[in-house]
């Protein structure tokens, strides 16, 4: 069946942001456990130096304050990379209630009036009835134009009248629900209105990608840099140790 523009944009920005977020996902699970990996690793041959340090040190000399260093930092940016990791994904995952309210299929009525159609044509403020409210009066296919200029104002202040009415019932189901927190969350109910009232004022939606993959990214190659640093490091002293 062939989709209008709009809906088939629609299915596909779904898909991808479903997509997104499994790829999301099983990338970090992945790579949260080899860095996991990598820090139990590193303390665990901490501990191992640490209890065996006049060994350590009188059969391979000079390795262990490099070696140290190397594996503390290596913990350093593993446990950077798992933190800023986790940030990462809850606010993906904090996005996903803000894209099912922008691919619900629940359309709310308008609660405010558009100005703009104080200049529509009685055509347009007729369908805007209709899409909005579905309440759109029913007139004669062959209307005349001066009918059309008497009934239009009615239109208008009843398309106006029905978006008052809207924005009170939204009102009324606002404070419900801010009383609903304030018994259930102890929120201030005042707040929890004005925030529902000025959603795009008061929540701070969104992250940038980009900077947050490349932060991760960046901390993920450190981890690993240092960590095969270390391992390099013990096996050139190795090789240049008496025995």
């Amino acid at each position: 069946m062939v989709k209008r523009p709009g809906e088939a944009l629609k299915e596909f920005a779904k898909a991808k942001l479903d997509l997104d977020r499994r790829i999301i996902e099983f990338n970090y699970s992945k790579a949260d456990e080899f860095i996991t990996w990598l820090i139990g690793f590193a303390i665990g041959a901490i501990s191992l130096i640490v209890s065996n340090l006049e060994l350590i040190h009188k059969n391979v000399p000079g390795i262990i304050k490099p070696t140290v260093l190397l594996f503390a930092i290596t913990i350093f940016f593993g446990l950077a990379y798992r933190y800023s990791s986790f940030l990462f994904v809850i606010k993906f995952k904090k996005l996903e209630s803000y894209f099912e309210g922008v691919f619900s299929e629940h359309n709310m009525t308008p609660i405010e009036y558009d100005p703009d159609y104080d200049n529509a044509s009685f055509e347009v403020i007729l369908f805007a009835l209709a899409y909005d409210f579905n309440r759109a009066p029913t007139f004669p296919a062959d209307l005349s134009e001066e009918i059309k200029k008497v009934e239009l104002p009615k239109l208008k202040k009843y398309y106006k009248e029905l978006c008052e009415r809207s924005k009170k019932e939204y009102e009324i189901e606002n404070e419900y629900w801010a009383e609903v927190d304030e018994t259930a969350f102890k929120l201030n109910k005042q707040k929890s209105i004005d925030k529902l009232m000025n959603p795009s004022q008061n929540f701070n939606i969104g992250f940038n990608l980009r900077r947050w993959a490349l932060i991760t990214d960046l901390l993920y190659l450190l981890s690993l840099l240092f960590f095969v640093s270390t391992v390099i490091v013990i096996s050139i002293r190795l090789l240049h140790s008496p025995f």
